[in-house]
Parts: C-alpha cells; sequence; structure tokens
C-alpha cells in the first residue's frame, strides 16, 4: 500500500527528478496529475502579460 504524505513532500519528490510514475506509485497520486501540474509549473512566467503603466 501507498504511503500518505504531504503535497511539500511530492512536490520535492518530482523536483529533485523523481520520475511521475515512481512518484505516482509512492504518493499515490495519478501519474497524469503529475504531469499536468509540471507542465503547467514549466510554463508559469511572471513576466507573462500586458505590462503594467504603472511606474
Amino acid at each position: 500500500m501507498a504511503k500518505k504524505c504531504g503535497l511539500q513532500q511530492l512536490a520535492d519528490a518530482v523536483a529533485s527528478g523523481m520520475g511521475s510514475k515512481r512518484a505516482s506509485k509512492k504518493f499515490n497520486v495519478l501519474a497524469s496529475t503529475i504531469r499536468r501540474r509540471r507542465r503547467r509549473r514549466a510554463a508559469l512566467r511572471p513576466s507573462a502579460g500586458r505590462p503594467s503603466y504603472l511606474p
């Protein structure tokens, strides 16, 4: 049976290079969910969007 761990531990494991299939088995989360969230995080950029008019 898979261990239930915190979201931060899952994020740290994936960031350190653990594959989505292995992380899904260890943390009992769908592999597709891990892949989707990994892609979404890479797509986020703080400078994206319309430039501000405020100085």
